[in-house]
C-alpha cells in the first residue's frame, strides 16, 4: 500500500495494529505541526490499546516535541519491552541526532 500517514486510519480497522514503527518521516515530508500532530491521531486510532509505537525523527528537522504531541494524542511515554523510551545516535557526526522515542497506547 502507498498512502500518506496522515490519512492511515482510512485504511486500516481501528485496534488493527500491536506495533508500529515510523521512522525518518517527521521532518522528511511531514515536516509541520499540524500535520505531525494529524499523523499521531492517525496512527493512535489505528493502534490496540497496550500497542507499541516507535517514532524515529531528527531533532534538528522536527519543531515540536514529539513526546508532548504523542501524550496529548493518547500515547505513553514508555519502557515497554524492558527497551529504553529514548535512544539518540549522532549519524550525521555534526551533533545533530537522529531520535528513536517509544511509547504505547493508552
Amino acid at each position: 500500500m502507498t498512502a500518506s500517514v496522515l490519512d492511515v486510519d482510512r485504511y486500516f480497522e481501528p485496534t488493527y495494529f500491536d506495533v508500529i514503527s515510523l521512522n525518518g518521516v517527521f521532518g522528511w515530508g511531514v515536516d509541520q505541526d499540524a500535520d505531525q500532530n494529524k499523523a499521531l491521531v492517525s496512527l493512535r486510532r489505528i493502534m490496540r490499546s497496550g500497542g507499541v509505537l516507535l517514532v524515529g525523527w531528527d531533532d534538528h528537522l522536527t519543531r515540536s516535541s514529539i513526546v508532548s504531541m504523542a501524550k496529548a494524542n493518547g500515547f505513553q511515554y514508555s519502557n515497554s519491552l524492558g527497551l529504553p523510551n529514548r535512544v539518540q545516535f549522532d549519524v550525521y557526526g555534526d551533533g545533530n541526532m537522529h531520535v528513536y522515542d517509544l511509547f504505547t497506547a493508552g
